[in-house]
């Protein structure tokens, strides 16, 4: 017994139909999928420019920490070469 050629056309129809919206859902999830990735990598390098920022406030932070020992220290030297002079 064979499938009578109007049925089989039909499940052919049928067949194509749901591959047409399974292609349809797959077009869906890869536009969603682009746009989760594009806000995604947006989001890395607002966090990266951000860790960047911090990175440069610490280091300029160390560095005028370090100054103001440097300058605190001089000073004192230089006091102290001031008050044995007038000892002197």
């Amino acid at each position: 017994m064979s499938l009578n050629p109007l049925r089989a056309l039909a499940q052919k129809e049928k067949l194509a139909a749901a591959m047409q919206c399974s292609e349809h859902r797959l077009q869906e999830m890869r536009r969603e999928y682009e746009s989760s990735l594009k806000s995604l990598e947006t989001e890395v390098e607002a966090l990266q420019k951000e860790k960047d920022e911090l990175h440069q406030r610490q280091r300029n932070a160390v560095a005028s920490e370090a100054a103001s020992k440097v300058s605190e220290r001089a000073s004192e030297l230089n006091w102290g070469d001031k008050s044995r002079s007038r000892k002197d």
